[in-house]
């Protein structure tokens, strides 16, 4: 059986996780360093279809996305609807915390350390097969992050439709989620926080 140490708790580490459980040849644990799951403002957004490889716990549900729209430099280019479900609004911390559940060999507050092209957990060398990095933009250097800045504001809009802004000065995009009590409003590019 091989062993194989994910670290990372998000949407990408998790997710692999699941797939790999209850699968004889491996031997699956994941390590976060936080001390949950779901800290980072982005991935709250899951396409339809999703549910067919990943459960989605009906309490994570904010809302299902029936439409969008599509701003460029604040004028409206393109109001899309729906009948039919395109995505869910998700409470990702919730969702990833029961995916973790469903998974069972899951440390948080477990930080793994590289030294010498070997793994560390609290100074001893992991014990794994195969290591696999998913640990997002956390593992990069900061100079290679996109800023982005979100708020949680009382803002109601319509549960079943998302927004998204792009400038022509922008390498990035601006967006207003549902969540379950008002809106999520952020922005996020290549300019500095001041700017965005």
């Amino acid at each position: 059986m091989m062993k194989v140490s994910i670290i990372g708790a998000g949407p990408a580490g998790l997710s692999l996780a699941y797939f790999l459980k209850g699968r004889k040849e491996f031997d699956v644990t994941v390590y976060e360093s936080m001390s949950k799951p779901g800290v980072k403002p982005c991935a709250w957004g899951l396409i339809t279809g999703i549910e067919g490889f990943l459960p989605i716990p009906k309490g994570s549900i904010i809302s299902e996305i029936k439409g969008f729209r599509i701003y460029l430099n604040n004028k409206l280019i393109f109001d899309i609807r729906n009948k039919e479900k395109l995505g869910y609004i998700i409470d990702k911390p919730l969702f990833l915390q029961k995916l973790a559940e469903d998974i069972g060999d899951v440390k948080f507050n477990s930080k793994i350390t590289l030294k010498d092209n070997k793994y560390y957990l609290n100074d001893k060398e992991l014990d794994s097969d195969k290591v696999i990095i998913a640990t997002g933009h956390y593992s990069v250097e900061k100079s290679m992050t996109i800023p982005a800045i979100q708020y949680i504001t009382d803002y109601e809009i319509d549960k079943e439709v998302v927004e998204f802004y792009f400038y022509s000065g922008l390498l990035g995009y601006a967006w207003i989620f549902p969540d379950r009590e008002g809106s999520k409003i952020g922005i996020g590019g290549y300019a500095g926080v001041d700017e965005l």
